[in-house]
């Protein structure tokens, strides 16, 4: 989540100001919802499931790209910005590598579809046109510097590793801060356990985008450390606002509380099992948004985003609730 406000009205809860994402149809004409709309599939007398929609993390901003208020945006728009953009991923449709503009279900597991496919509306076997929204996809993660990372404090401490805030000063020499996660990559009898952990929590982070997901920032991995970089929640976890926070009230728990079961919701959706949901796991920013993190013993029936299934590793690194 964003801190910056849109400044733009929700076309559904009527919300005239919001610093979730932004999701901008490119069907209709001048329709937006925030992400707890948009995250509840609604569809309005015009506005259908079926509309090409076009996520802003923050105001103006897509994929790096800035984008004025004043800009007409509709699907040529993006067909122009991404006509000699060549990506990995094939369409699930065609089987063809995906060029130009890349679209993503929000519902389907690691469904990516070409821009011909989406318009001549072909489905497949699980993927349903009519009601399953697709998203202009550019979701973009930082491959970490390790050298422009600045360790201001701990944050918390584990068997295998600690998190801390931190400092990162991007290629344009702007400072953000963040929460670093550090796995300690020691060769050791846990190794291999260690090394498929961090890479189930990167697909889950990768794969899952929504109002309660903690989002990643970015990763890297050396010889003897592994990375994820989240977005810093400045009342930390759950288990130290219910300890300390004496702003937590009876309106602030249900906000919580509501939070952790929407972000569950959209866990389960993609098909994934969190495992370890706990007040370590729950994160919670300045107005008091829950969002769920620490993907590491997270599992599923389907394959991951990097071909590997998550069935049947099943040794928890937690407390398993």
């Amino acid at each position: 989540m964003t801190e910056e406000f849109h400044k733009i009205t929700c076309d559904y809860c009527k919300n005239k100001s919001f610093n979730s994402n932004r999701y901008k149809c490119l069907n209709c004409s001048d329709f937006d919802l925030c992400s707890f709309c948009f995250e509840r599939h609604v569809e309005l007398k015009d506005h259908k499931l079926s509309h090409l929609m076009v996520m802003f993390d923050s105001p103006n901003n897509f994929c790096g790209l800035s984008i004025e208020d004043s800009t007409e945006l509709d699907v040529e728009f993006f067909k122009q910005k991404f006509q000699n953009k060549e990506h990995t991923d094939k369409c699930k449709t065609c089987d063809q590598i995906i060029k130009g503009v890349k679209l993503k279900c929000d519902i389907c597991f690691n469904y990516f579809q070409c821009l011909t496919c989406y318009e001549q509306q072909k489905k497949s076997k699980n993927h349903i046109f009519e009601s399953h929204p697709m998203i202009v996809s550019c979701k973009t993660v930082l491959n970490l510097d390790i050298s422009k990372i600045e360790i201001l404090k701990e944050l918390g401490h584990g068997g295998y590793g600690d998190v801390h805030l931190a400092r990162y000063t991007n290629k344009n020499g702007v400072n953000n801060n963040l929460a670093l996660k550090i796995i300690r990559n020691k060769i050791n009898k846990n190794s291999d356990y260690l090394f498929k952990s961090f890479l189930r929590e990167l697909d889950a982070y990768n794969e899952i985008n929504g109002l309660n997901i903690l989002r990643m920032i970015g990763n890297t991995i050396t010889d003897e450390k592994m990375y994820i970089a989240t977005e810093y929640m400045e009342k930390g976890s759950l288990k130290d606002v219910i300890e300390k926070d004496r702003d937590f009230g009876l309106c602030e728990r249900f906000k919580v509380a509501f939070g952790i079961v929407s972000g569950i919701v959209r866990i389960h959706e993609k098909g994934l099992v969190h495992r370890d949901i706990r007040p370590d796991n729950v994160l919670i920013s300045s107005d008091f948004t829950a969002k769920i993190g620490d993907f590491g013993i997270s599992v599923g029936r389907r394959p991951t985003l990097a071909g590997r299934s998550t069935a049947g590793l099943e040794r928890p690194l937690g407390r398993p609730v």
